[in-house]
């Protein structure tokens, strides 16, 4: 939707809302979602090998078939694991490390013909975009922070942002883009002291510095009534006491062959050689969220709402690229590509030319985007899986794998 409330609409041909959920574990407090522990619990058919480190991919002497692993401790014992399928999972530079480390055989590494492991490295970067007056900004905190979407049992936690509009994008050549807020809650916040204190009363222990929290929520009484009311009765975040607030954006990168990953020089302890990045940022990034940070400033003047301070180096010429961070989502280093030429591998996710060596991750997708890649990693796991089972194993194989799997019991 174009309207986050009745009294507020942005330019549809500019702007656009977009809201992020966040992923939480039930009846955890701040614990996002965690994948591991569903896939292995109770799963008779999966083994887990702990400090077993993958330090080499063997093939044959064409390496167009992976016939071992080795694995590798940190006292140096080695072994070595035959297995008929061999899926990578290491992420966006591990995967490609792995490649490019595995050169006893070929040169070049594991699937390089080309040349291809490890380039076209890309993230969702982030950047701040400007700051908001704290003591002038509560309705900023009450459109734009955290809101409660309530279950039965539970709740999730999803947030509204503001994005370019596909129409302006497509006119003006743009990346995908999006805005969000980012409280910095102040050091007397009294919510911070309520969470504190929910916690010394589950133990049953007060401390001094519970008094204090007891004292700092007395002093908020109020602010801390007002919260209450949010959360309970309107299904929002509590507003916090907040020193700074910022506006911060995420935006999508395009696939640039010489951002890569590649080999240094210096080794860890295992004796593999340490990966050296070269993760470039381009004006199209920069245009694109300078855009951005313009079109909400002024939107938000339009619409009569907290004035938006512009990030100084918006409209500078300096170390511009200093200002993007990297968001821990590395994507694109194994990218998927129907002719060989063109990626590392192909539509099913197998190493192009290497028979039984496969790879799953954002590691293989061949264009990036401005949000979170998990879902759709999982998605894509899910679907190479199914392939697998489908066209890779013998009748008694697939009967063992649905007798093993049956035997899982479902996770609520």
């Amino acid at each position: 939707s174009d309207v986050c409330s009745s009294d507020l609409k942005f330019n549809s041909k500019s702007l656009k809302s977009q809201f992020w959920q966040y992923s939480k574990v039930s009846k955890q407090d701040r614990q996002p979602m965690r994948f591991g522990p569903y896939l292995i619990k109770d799963a008779t058919n999966v083994n887990v090998l702990l400090h077993a480190n993958v330090t080499h991919l063997n093939t044959d002497e064409q390496g167009t078939k992976l016939e071992s692993v080795e694995i590798s401790t940190l006292d140096k014992r080695v072994s070595l694991i035959r297995a008929k399928v061999v899926i990578l999972c290491c992420g966006g530079v591990e995967n490609a490390r792995l490649l490019l480390a595995s050169n006893r055989i070929l040169k070049n590494g594991v699937g390089n013909t080309n040349d291809m492991v490890g380039r076209f490295l890309m993230d969702h970067p982030g950047s701040l975009l400007g700051t908001f007056n704290p003591k002038k900004s509560q309705i900023i905190s009450r459109r734009f922070g955290s809101y409660f979407l309530k279950s039965a049992n539970d709740y999730n936690v999803y947030q509204h942002g503001i994005a370019l509009a596909p129409e302006l994008q497509e006119k003006e050549q743009l990346l995908n883009a999006a805005a969000f807020l980012i409280e910095v809650a102040a050091q007397n916040n009294p919510w911070d002291s309520f969470k504190r204190l929910k916690t010394v009363l589950r133990q049953k222990k007060l401390t001094r510095s519970a008094y204090l929290d007891i004292l700092n929520i007395l002093r908020h009484l109020p602010f801390v009534l007002s919260g209450l009311y949010r959360f309970l009765i309107q299904g929002q975040s509590p507003i916090s006491k907040v020193d700074e607030m910022l506006l911060y954006s995420l935006v999508e990168q395009p696939p640039d062959p010489e951002s890569r990953v590649t080999l240094s020089d210096q080794k860890d302890l295992l004796g593999m050689p340490i990966s050296k990045i070269n993760w470039k940022i381009s004006d199209l990034e920069r245009r694109t969220v300078s855009r951005l940070a313009h079109l909400i400033a002024q939107e938000f003047d339009r619409l009569n709402l907290p004035q938006l301070k512009l990030a100084d180096w918006l409209n500078q010429d300096g170390d511009w690229r200093s200002n993007f961070i990297d968001r821990a989502h590395p994507t694109g280093t194994t990218r998927m590509s129907k002719q060989p030429q063109d990626g590392v591998v192909d539509p099913n996710g197998q190493v192009h030319g290497v028979e039984g060596l496969f790879i799953a991750g954002s590691s293989v997708f061949p264009t990036t985007s401005h949000v979170n890649p998990t879902l759709m990693i999982v998605a894509m796991a899910i679907r190479l899986a199914d392939w697998l089972k489908t066209t890779t194993f013998s009748e008694q194989e697939k009967l063992e794998f649905t007798m093993a799997s049956s035997q899982v019991k479902p996770q609520p």
